[in-house]
C-alpha cells in the first residue's frame, strides 16, 4: 500500500490544516517544493500576502510595487496599497557609535528617500503601479505598524524595512515623519491617482503619533479636471487631521476664508462615510474654524446669509461620519455639522471627543436640582432626536468627556464598557435608554463657608449639645455612675 503524500491530501487539508500553521519561511519552502503545490497553494498564499500591502518611499520598496502591478495574476489581487510614512532622519542620534558600513547604509538610504522626492520619481512609479492595478480600491496612509497579521505574530510593516533597519543597525520608524511630510504624500498619492488616470473609491489616512496629520494645504485643488474626478469617485474617506500651525492663526477661529479641506470636500458629491480625527486635539480656533465652515458652507463663517439664501449641496451622498480624537469649546459644532448633512445621514460615531467648559444653559444638566450643572454629552445626545430630518440607523459612543470644576469627567457607559452602540428600528429610543444608562463620577465639591455663620453653626453646637446632656440625664437618670458603669 502507497504510503500517504501531500500531493495525494485534499486541497482544504493541505491548505488549513498544515499551510496555515505554518511561518512564512517554512510556507514559501513548501510552495518551492514542487510545481502542483506552488500551484494548489497560490490562491490562499495570494489572497494573505498580496490583498493588502504597504510600502515606503524607496527605490527598493516601490520597485517592488511596480513589479507586483505588472505580475499577470498578483496584480489582479492587490486591492489596498498602503505607504507608509517611514522617513529617515539625517540627524539621527543613534547614529553615534555605529559601524562604518552602517552609517554608510544609512547615507545611502536617506540620500534615495531625498532624490526620489526631489525629483518625482517616487510619484511617477506610483502612477505606473497604480495604472497596472485593475482592482485597486484603497489607498492608505500609515505612520504605525498595523496588528491583524496571524502569522509568524507579526505586524503590518513597509516592504522594505525590516531588510532596511538591519542595514543601517537601528530602528528608524518614523523618525523624520512631520504633518508636512504626511500632506506631501497625501498630494503625491492623488497626483499619481491623476497622472494614472486612475480613480479609487476609498481613501485613509490614518495616524497615531500626535501631530502627524494633513495640514490644510494638503487639500489644495489645482485646476485640473482629474483631480475633481478623484475626488468625486470617492466613497469612503478616513481623515486624521493637524490643522493646527496652518497657515491661519489659531487665536482667529472665524477667518472669512474657507479652509482648503472644506473646499475638497465640496467636490466629494459621491462620499458616503467621512472621518474626521484630529491628531493634535488642542481645542483651539483651528478645529472651530473647519467645522464651523462645514456648517455654514459655502458661506464663510463669519458672514451671516439671509434668510432666503439657500445653502449649495455639501457631501449629498453621506451616510456614515465618524468624528475622533477631537477637543471643542462647543458641543453645539458636532450637532449642527449632523444637522446640516441630516438628509442623507445614518450612522454616527463620537469617539475619544472632549468637551472644554461651556456656560450655555442648553448643556446643563437635565437632573432634577442640578439644572446649573455642567453636563454636555446626554443634552447633545438627545438633542439629535430633535432634528427633523435625521432618520438615524445608528450612534456608537466611547471614550466621551467633558471638562468641570477644573478636571476632566469621563462618561462611564453601561457596564463600564468601552463602546455603546444604539442601531435598529428605533434608534430615538435607544438613544434615551442609552443616555438613561451612563453615569459620572463627579468631582468632590469644595464647600467654603464664612467665618461668622462658622461662630454660629459652633454656638448652636454648643448649646444643642447642652440640651442633649440634659436630655441624656433624664432618660438615664442624669448621675455619673450610670455613665462609669457603661
Amino acid at each position: 500500500m502507497a504510503l500517504p503524500t501531500l500531493l495525494g491530501m485534499p486541497l482544504e487539508l493541505l491548505v488549513h490544516m498544515i499551510a496555515t500553521y505554518l511561518s512564512t519561511t517554512d510556507l514559501g519552502a513548501l510552495r518551492l517544493t514542487c510545481k502542483k503545490l506552488e500551484t494548489s497553494l497560490f490562491d490562499t498564499f495570494a489572497k494573505e500576502f498580496f490583498t493588502k500591502k504597504q510600502f515606503m518611499l524607496t527605490t527598493r520598496s516601490l520597485s517592488v510595487l511596480v513589479a507586483i502591478s505588472k505580475h499577470a495574476a498578483l496584480r489582479q489581487r492587490l486591492k489596498h496599497v498602503i505607504i507608509g510614512l517611514d522617513k529617515l532622519n539625517s540627524t539621527h542620534m543613534g547614529l553615534a557609535g555605529r559601524q562604518p558600513e552602517e552609517k554608510e547604509a544609512f547615507r545611502r538610504a536617506f540620500a534615495d528617500q531625498t532624490y526620489l522626492r526631489a525629483t518625482g520619481s517616487d510619484q511617477r512609479m506610483l502612477a505606473e503601479a497604480f495604472r497596472n492595478l485593475p482592482n485597486l480600491e484603497t489607498l492608505g496612509i500609515r505612520d504605525y505598524q498595523a496588528s491583524g497579521r496571524r502569522r509568524d505574530g507579526t505586524r503590518w510593516r513597509s516592504y522594505g524595512l525590516t531588510t532596511l533597519t538591519q542595514e543601517i543597525g537601528i530602528r528608524t520608524v518614523f523618525e523624520g515623519s512631520t504633518a508636512e511630510y504626511a500632506s506631501e504624500v497625501f498630494m503625491m498619492l492623488l497626483t499619481a491617482l491623476v497622472d494614472a488616470r486612475k480613480t479609487v473609491p476609498s481613501i485613509e489616512v490614518i495616524t497615531r503619533h500626535r501631530a502627524l496629520g494633513l495640514r490644510d494645504t494638503a487639500f489644495h485643488v489645482p485646476p485640473n479636471d482629474g483631480f475633481k474626478e478623484v475626488i468625486e469617485k470617492l466613497e469612503t474617506l478616513l481623515l486624521t487631521l493637524s490643522l493646527l500651525n496652518s497657515y491661519m492663526p489659531p487665536s482667529n477661529p472665524h477667518d472669512p476664508q474657507i479652509p482648503l479641506a472644506i473646499e475638497f470636500l465640496s467636490h466629494a458629491k459621491n462620499l458616503k462615510h467621512l472621518r474626521i480625527n484630529d491628531s493634535f486635539a488642542d481645542g483651539g480656533g483651528i478645529t472651530t474654524w473647519f467645522l464651523t465652515s462645514m456648517i455654514n458652507y459655502p458661506i464663510p463663517p463669519t458672514s451671516s446669509p439671509p434668510a432666503q439664501t439657500p445653502f449649495l449641496p455639501f457631501l449629498p451622498s453621506l451616510t456614515t461620519i465618524d468624528f475622533g480624537k477631537l477637543t471643542l469649546a462647543d458641543p453645539g459644532l458636532i450637532f449642527h455639522v449632523i444637522d446640516r448633512l441630516s438628509s442623507s445621514l445614518k450612522n454616527i460615531s463620537l469617539w475619544e471627543i472632549k468637551f472644554l467648559d461651556n456656560p450655555a444653559s442648553y448643556w446643563t444638566d437635565t437632573e432634577e436640582g442640578k439644572e446649573h450643572r455642567y453636563h454636555p454629552w446626554p443634552a447633545l445626545l438627545l438633542a439629535l432626536n430633535g432634528i427633523q430630518n435625521l432618520k438615524l440607523d445608528s450612534v456608537k459612543v466611547g471614550r466621551l468627556s467633558f471638562w468641570y470644576d477644573n478636571s476632566w469627567v469621563q462618561i462611564l457607559l453601561k457596564d463600564r464598557k468601552q463602546v455603546q452602540e444604539v442601531k435598529g428600528e428605533d434608534v430615538k429610543m435607544g438613544i434615551v435608554k442609552m443616555v438613561e444608562g451612563w453615569s459620572v463620577e463627579w468631582p468632590v465639591e469644595m464647600v467654603v463657608e464664612d467665618e461668622d455663620e462658622d461662630e454660629e453653626d459652633e454656638e448652636e453646637e454648643d448649646e444643642e449639645e447642652e440640651d442633649e446632656e440634659e436630655d441624656d440625664g433624664e432618660v438615664h437618670g442624669g448621675g455619673d455612675e450610670d455613665m462609669d458603669d457603661t
